[in-house]
């Protein structure tokens, strides 16, 4: 039973849209279980009037025992298929006006006055999943379902003949399908959808060519937002060092090379989030520079420290060794110049720009990324460069492992070097060996180098200084009382040991009399013996 009249004319359905194509498509497509159905308007005669639908009705109206059949079919092809269809629309008295396409999955806008293959003028495809319509992809391949007449070329659907892929016939009609439908969703009511429109005053629409799209990834907005948090973590630990600048452990870790190790992890993220923010030909350029830079900085400022308590607590010279903090930061500024000087040839000779990389499922979407035609040697330069500076740092590290831990931080350097070493080796590797490395690979993979490189220093080397400031917050630097306290400490140890080497030599002692006084006895029962024989 339909309660609607299904207009099934060739008036309404070879040149437009009408109910009755729309209830045969879905139809078609429910039974297929395809994204598409596309077929002929050639394929019924007549129309089906309210009321009780009989079977005859049904095959009066489908009178071709035309087979379903699907396929695979390109966005592409698609769009050449319905511009075959439309081939025919702009007036009744044209022959194999049969061809005019009604569909199901997708909707589509047509001008009739446009030239024969370019009327088709807007296609959007429904997304199954979340029930929109979007424009059509021509680099997707979508499943279709037709007839055996469309599939063989009937009506001048060469495209479809000759451009599918994975065809199978299901083994049913149309007039069978519709019949089994009407059985199990009586009554049936069918409107009108706007899913095929005629508009005079669309333009033309070139399928083939659209101005790309650039692209956001959801990646880049999570390391945007993931960065700007950890911009606050200098900003904290800038407030913390001042506001405890008289704490012993601020004092003890040297303030100004405090301020500059946050300072230092600050401008790195800076040129994180600029690169992130929006890819540009200054930002690709701007982000080697403030990253390099803030790495060799950080571990220089560490590393010139840790050189001046090995110059002053392994010093076998009698002449006192006075190192202040003006050529410690001479030393981190000719770390620093060796960086400049690479990234200014780099940048002179072949400086990055913004490259324009295409989605992998549509390459109509594009991406914005940092691109270097011979980057190769500047990179392999600034790595080799930094590993010096690392193999000196781990050379200090050894070396003043022994000295008072009030002073020195090696465990915690060793710990950043080790961090700083793995990351960058899985970067380098990554970057120049497994390849080729997508867009979104490449922003995860530049992010969390710098973040653990600068955020796993920060850990190290403000955690314990914080953990002690927890511990005795009020308690300040005292220069006098610390050493007093320190060679107390010294004086305790030298006593202890003191005591404990002369329990030792007692013991030796005790333990060498006892061995004597055998010796002795024995000596004494011989002599006895030797008399006794004299005698007799």
């Amino acid at each position: 039973y339909t309660q609607t009249y299904l207009d099934g004319s060739d008036l309404s359905c070879r040149f437009g849209e009408c109910n009755f194509g729309n209830l045969v498509a879905d139809v078609i497509r429910d039974f297929a279980e395809t994204d598409l159905v596309l077929f002929n308007a050639g394929s019924f005669t007549r129309s089906i009037p309210t009321g009780n639908v009989s079977v005859g009705d049904c095959f009066e109206s489908l009178p071709f025992s035309n087979q379903v059949f699907i396929c695979n079919i390109t966005g592409a092809n698609l769009v050449l298929s319905i511009e075959s269809g439309l081939s025919r629309a702009n007036s009744s008295s044209n022959a194999n006006t049969g061809r005019f396409p009604q569909v199901s999955g997708m909707r589509y806008v047509f001008n009739v006055h446009l030239p024969a293959g370019s009327r088709l003028v807007k296609l959007d495809i429904l997304n199954s999943e979340s029930g929109h319509y979007e424009t059509v992809n021509i680099f997707r391949t979508y499943s279709l379902a037709t007839n055996d007449y469309v599939i063989n070329g009937g009506d001048g659907y060469d495209i479809i003949k000759y451009n599918t892929t994975d065809v199978v016939n299901l083994g049913e009609t149309f007039a069978n399908t519709l019949i089994a439908y009407f059985k199990d969703n009586s009554p049936v009511s069918y409107k009108l959808e706007s899913r095929i429109r005629n508009d005079s005053s669309e333009p033309a629409t070139n399928f083939f060519y659209r101005e790309p799209e650039i692209a956001s990834y959801a990646t880049t907005r999570a390391a945007i937002a993931i960065t700007v948090l950890l911009m606050i973590i200098p900003f904290l630990l800038i407030g913390v060092i001042f506001w405890k600048k008289e704490h012993t452990a601020v004092v003890l870790g040297f303030p100004p090379f405090l301020y500059l190790m946050a300072l230092c992890a600050l401008l790195s993220h800076i040129g994180l989030l600029i690169w992130l923010i929006e890819p540009t030909n200054a930002s690709c350029t701007i982000l080697p520079w403030f990253v390099t830079i803030s790495v060799t900085a950080i571990y220089g400022a560490l590393f010139s420290k840790t050189w001046r308590l090995n110059m002053i607590f392994n010093n076998r010279k009698i002449k006192p060794v006075i190192i202040t903090n003006r050529l410690l930061f001479g030393i981190v500024s000719g770390f620093v110049a060796g960086d400049v000087i690479i990234l200014i040839v780099w940048t002179a000779t072949n400086k990055p720009y913004v490259s324009i990389v295409s989605d992998e499922d549509n390459p109509l979407l594009l991406y914005k990324q940092c691109a270097c035609d011979n980057c190769l040697p500047f990179f392999i330069a600034l790595f080799a460069y930094n590993a010096c500076l690392m193999l000196w740092g781990l050379y200090l590290v050894i070396r003043t492992r022994s000295i008072d831990k009030s002073f020195r931080e090696s465990q915690y350097i060793g710990w950043s070097i080790y961090a700083c070493a793995i990351c960058l080796t899985i970067i380098i590797v990554t970057l120049f060996i497994v390849r080729p490395l997508n867009t979104k690979s490449f922003v995860i993979l530049v992010c969390l180098g710098v973040w653990i490189v600068m955020n796993s220093v920060l850990f190290l080397l403000f955690g314990p200084k914080i953990v002690a400031i927890i511990q005795e917050p009020e308690n300040k630097w005292d220069k006098s009382e610390f050493f007093k306290k320190k060679a107390m400490a010294i004086t305790d140890k030298s006593t202890a040991d003191s005591l404990a080497d002369a329990q030792r030599e007692i013991g030796e002692l005790r333990t060498r009399n006892q061995e004597l006084e055998k010796q002795l006895k024995k000596y004494h029962k011989a002599g006895i013996e030797s008399e006794d024989s004299a005698s007799k």
